[in-house]
């Protein structure tokens, strides 16, 4: 799991008229357990217009994790694959089971990506002119 400001979507199973943008902001990491080399994580999570929820969770070495979330709206509990992309970038494949305060429990998908570093510029490359008479031939008749 990469710190980071991730962004996606989510969407229903249930009704898949319900989706909506997701906001996954993991701003502390641990070091991996001794025994059983699982990394802890915390942060917060938004989907769709609720407000953040307070989520902790575990990412194995294979980049499997399980973390819930508490918020005044209710609970979360995701399920997902982390992938650590090229260039700072990462992405979460994961399900979800919310469970409202008030309301039906919901469940469905997220995916989210982590932004990639833009790459540095490349080097500017002058173009020079050929050296007078360079690259042409010149028929020499014995």
């Amino acid at each position: 799991m990469k710190l980071g400001h991730y962004r996606g979507f989510s969407q229903s199973i249930r009704d898949p008229k319900l989706r909506g943008p997701v906001e996954l902001n993991i701003n502390s990491i641990d070091p991996p357990e001794p025994d059983k080399s699982r990394s802890s994580f915390s942060g917060s999570l938004t989907m769709g217009s609720m407000l953040p929820l307070s989520v902790a969770g575990k990412v194995d070495a294979n980049g499997i994790f399980k973390f819930q979330g508490r918020g005044d709206a209710g609970g979360v509990a995701i399920t997902g694959k982390w992938q650590d992309l090229t260039r700072g970038g990462a992405l979460v494949l994961a399900t979800y089971k919310f469970t409202p305060t008030t309301g039906p429990i919901d469940q469905g998908k997220v995916d989210v990506l982590l932004g990639f570093q833009v790459p540095p510029p490349e080097p500017t490359r002058h173009r020079t002119s050929p050296a007078p008479g360079a690259g042409r031939s010149r028929a020499v008749c014995p």
